[in-house]
């Protein structure tokens, strides 16, 4: 069964799977944003309040990504704003493009360091019927970026933009989920 409630800015839809189970969240945006370009300091503070786990060293691991000002070299390559379907994202080179159209991270509410993984998904949509999403860029720019160039943006300050899911990676035409495959390399 589809719900729908509004949280702040954007349309939560829950989903509960019939015979019961776990109920999932979809934060649902219009566009999103690159988290890494966020001033992490507060993500510092409430992480250092916390004792030292998994979740914490993730944590940690992500914010020593983020861009500051002092930092940036060759922000036309730095995606800051985006079509996408949730808020933010914060993208790993090795995050898995969706199976299907559609494929979008789930999160619950409480859990959302959990599933920090192939948030790229939530930008790896074929909104405008051209395989490719309008960004925003951290120099001001705007163009229209292919869904697998996706994967070779500088996302944040470590990111290997000859990832796996890059020519030069290795990803050969195949390993593309097959609505993809049509898509420019």
């Amino acid at each position: 069964m589809w719900s729908q409630r509004r949280q702040d800015h954007r349309v939560v839809e829950e989903l509960s799977p019939p015979g019961g189970g776990r109920q999932w969240y979809f934060f649902r945006s219009s566009y999103g944003w690159n988290a890494y370009t966020a001033d992490p300091s507060e993500q510092f503070e409430a992480i250092a309040a916390v004792p030292e786990t998994q979740d914490t060293k993730t944590r940690r691991a992500v914010a020593l990504r983020h861009w500051t000002r002092s930092n940036i070299k060759g922000p036309s390559r730095i995606p800051f704003i985006f079509d996408c379907v949730d808020g933010d994202i914060v993208p790993f080179p090795d995050d898995q493009p969706p199976a299907y159209e559609g494929d979008f991270v789930r999160r619950e509410p409480g859990k959302l360091w959990e599933y920090w993984r192939d948030t790229i998904k939530d930008a790896c949509i074929d909104r405008h019927g051209r395989g490719s999403i309008n960004a925003g860029f951290v120099d001001g720019s705007s163009r229209r970026v292919g869904l697998k160039e996706l994967w070779t943006l500088k996302w944040h300050t470590q990111y290997d933009t000859s990832g796996p899911w890059t020519k030069a990676g290795g990803v050969q035409p195949e390993d593309w989920p097959a609505w993809m495959r049509r898509f420019k390399d």
